[in-house]
């Protein structure tokens, strides 16, 4: 895939994260991008181009308008690793690496480490990087291997010094877990989740912090996070949590028993005054139903008799009536 790859130092390792907007390393950008917003072109490997919109911001610089189109197109997946390798101005070749495919990982990792070519590099204290003579030499097979130090927090520093960001966090590389007998102190805890090292997120005081939380109770606290989280917010859960029972810690019960028996007289006051107040309540509540049903009583009864009076004043109306209409027959009668 890189045997074209001419100048590793216009190239760029980047990892496909959630959405659709990417922030392309920031030193990067100022050495071989303008310090404006521009419109670059992005080819994939089948040749195929891609107008997308690059935005200049503050703390990063981002692909936009068009990164959507180029990851459908492409059908890219959270995890995959990108090469933008520069072409000539605003135009990148991408190169695009299955997810966790760690010959592939090292190689791009390696091109940005040697510049143009150079001599085999080695972490101090860790064993070298077999890697690189096939890099200079631009044979990179599939037999290709990352190899990892047993003490994998140094290489992530390092990595994280040279780069400007957590690279084994970024492309998702997996470092092997540890069990925590096998901790002795600060300097060899790593905070994994799914495997990755999310330590670029602490502070030295909470890492060390928390490392004595875990201490305290003899296992990872973080191995029961749920897997599906994110490394920064699972960051996020384990500095609260460090912060919470460090608070906790610092609490001191100064307050003498006297002072809990007098409460306890005062809550036991409180809830008699509360029971009065509420029996009194039951009691009015009582009496005013009583009262209401008195009155509802005394209405049923004059209700009664108002119907009764106009029964007798109907009857009388009608009775009237009558006897009117039998006098004015009476009275248009012919006489005899």
């Amino acid at each position: 895939m890189f045997d074209n790859v001419d100048n590793p130092e216009d190239s760029s390792v980047k990892a496909k994260l959630n959405g659709f907007v990417l922030a392309l390393p920031k030193q990067f950008c100022h050495s071989h991008l303008p310090l404006h917003d521009s419109t670059i072109t992005l080819e994939d490997k089948s040749g195929e181009q891609y107008e997308t919109k690059f935005i200049v911001q503050k703390e990063k610089c981002i692909l936009s308008c068009g990164w959507r189109r180029f990851c459908s197109a492409n059908k890219l997946v959270v995890g995959n690793v990108l090469v933008f390798h520069l072409v000539r101005p605003l135009k990148f070749k991408v190169y695009i690496m299955e997810r966790h495919s760690l010959a592939e990982v090292d190689a791009a990792f390696s091109l940005l480490k040697l510049g143009a070519c150079a001599k085999q590099t080695t972490f101090e204290g860790n064993r070298p990087m077999p890697l690189l003579k096939d890099v200079c030499e631009g044979h990179i097979d599939q037999k290709t291997t990352v190899t990892l130090d047993s003490n994998p927090t140094e290489i992530d520093d390092e990595y994280n010094k040279e780069f400007g960001f957590n690279f084994l966090e970024e492309v998702g590389l997996q470092i092997p877990s540890a069990d925590f007998e096998d901790v002795e102190k600060t300097e060899n805890f790593t905070v994994l989740l799914n495997g990755v090292s999310i330590n670029s997120h602490f502070s030295e005081q909470i890492r060390n912090r928390y490392y004595d939380l875990c201490c305290s109770q003899r296992t990872f606290l973080h191995d029961h996070l749920l897997k599906s989280i994110n490394g920064k917010l699972a960051a996020e859960i384990i500095t609260e949590t460090t912060n919470i029972a460090n608070a906790i810690r610092a609490c001191k019960l100064s307050t003498p028993h006297a002072a809990y028996d007098q409460a306890a007289l005062i809550r036991k006051s409180k809830e008699a005054k509360l029971e009065r107040a509420r029996e009194e309540e039951q009691a009015r509540v009582k009496k005013e139903e009583e009262k209401e049903l008195t009155l509802e009583s005394r209405l049923s009864k004059w209700h009664d008799r108002i119907l009764r009076a106009y029964s007798k004043v109907y009857r009388v109306q009608v009775d009237a009536k009558r006897r009117e209409l039998s006098f004015q027959e009476e009275a248009v009668a012919p006489w005899e």
